[in-house]
């Protein structure tokens, strides 16, 4: 792990490899298509509406693989070691997939998930690949994570309290020499400070499946982790409710598309069966 965490410091991301064995892999595999194959409607959704892959509705955040992943103690131990900590809280994060046969032509939409005022680090992010991908793929600006404020400061931002902020294109193009087109073998985790400047890629078409699992711990003690953080924590667990990665303060995401856009479309939650979690109750309650 020493080299993860230089490669954090200097880099602002990392690849650590074989954290799940290949038996794991398979087992989250079988779980995933086997999610997506009882929503009828989830392609048609994630096409049009989202269109970058990312599943963020039909409580992604709560899938038996997901789960699966959070509660394995090589994916923990990452964490507890970057943290330097015992104990962890997780966040509700959803997944992304992109099938092979995907011919979507690829946009910038560069971004950084930290608000510009929050200085310094805040928070590692990652995923979980379950696929090997080199076409549809992480795009990482190497080093972008000390631009951050500067950036921001540059554009009069540095106050903005919004974790997601776009990137300028033209920004962009005098740092491409630092743009990293990650190869990310299967069962790896891709580690990232939260400030860097990173997107999605389709890469090119009919090239390759992209099945992953975000994943994002705090420290148990996090300043964050005050008592109503952690109530609202289990009520969102109760609900079956996906977040974005930050464990706290926990950021609810919608239950439904049309209410990021006007889109005149309702999922309905009733259609479909809900994964069952019992085998992993202990595990959970020591990461809520």
């Amino acid at each position: 792990m020493n080299d993860a965490v230089e490669s954090l410091r200097t880099k602002g991301y990392c690849i650590v490899p074989n954290v799940l064995t290949e038996d794991e892999v398979e087992t989250c595999v079988e779980s995933f298509h086997k999610w997506r194959n009882s929503i009828d409607d989830i392609d048609y959704v994630e096409s049009n509406i989202n269109g970058n892959g990312i599943h963020k509705f039909y409580n992604a955040g709560h899938t038996w693989h997901a789960w699966y992943i959070r509660t394995r103690p090589s994916v923990q131990n990452i964490f507890k070691t970057l943290w330097n900590c015992d104990e962890l809280i997780t966040s509700f994060d959803g997944c992304c997939y992109i099938p092979k046969t995907c011919e979507n032509e690829d946009m910038c939409w560069t971004h950084s998930d930290q608000a510009p005022c929050y200085d310094g680090f805040q928070c590692f992010q990652s995923y979980v690949s379950l696929t090997e991908n080199k076409e549809r793929t992480f795009v990482v600006y190497e080093g972008s994570h000390l631009l951050h404020k500067s950036y921001f400061e540059e554009l009069n931002m540095e106050h903005d309290t919004r974790n997601w902020q776009i990137i300028n294109p033209d920004y962009l193009a005098k740092i491409y020499d630092s743009r990293r087109v990650l190869h990310v073998p299967r069962g790896s985790m891709v580690i990232w400070d939260s400030r860097v400047f990173h997107q999605n890629q389709f890469g090119a078409p009919n090239s390759e499946e992209r099945m992953i699992q975000y994943i994002c711990f705090f420290p148990k003690n996090h300043d964050e982790n005050v008592m109503i953080q952690q109530e609202f924590r289990k009520h969102c667990l109760e609900q079956l409710r996906t977040t974005t990665h930050w464990p706290a303060p926990i950021q609810v995401v919608a239950l439904q598309p049309n209410q990021y856009r006007h889109i005149d479309y309702n999922i309905d939650y009733s259609t479909f069966e809900n994964a069952c979690l019992d085998e992993f109750i202990e595990d959970i309650e020591k990461i809520i």
